[in-house]
């Protein structure tokens, strides 16, 4: 899993900007079918959908931001929030 002092680094390579996200969600990933979603909480990549889950112990949900391009590097996409 990524360390959030790792993201402080990162480019912002989400379409949508980070002031058009609701100020409750922290995190940003792309799946590898190119589908962008916001998380509450810092997710896990799963392997099995090439995409993103939440802890089995969160309570937060997912929200869908854009409809982006097949990216094989998804898991490279996860980035906090700048706020």
């Amino acid at each position: 899993m990524t360390k959030t002092n790792d993201m402080k680094e990162q480019q912002w390579l989400c379409p949508v900007r980070p002031e058009d996200i609701p100020k409750e969600y922290t995190y940003v990933a792309q799946d590898k079918c190119g589908e962008w979603f916001a998380f509450e909480e810092e997710p896990i990549p799963f392997e099995t959908i090439l995409g993103w889950y939440m802890s089995p112990k969160s309570v937060f949900e997912n929200h869908f931001l854009y409809e982006g391009e097949y990216n094989v590097n998804w898991r490279k996409t996860l980035t906090k929030i700048p706020r």
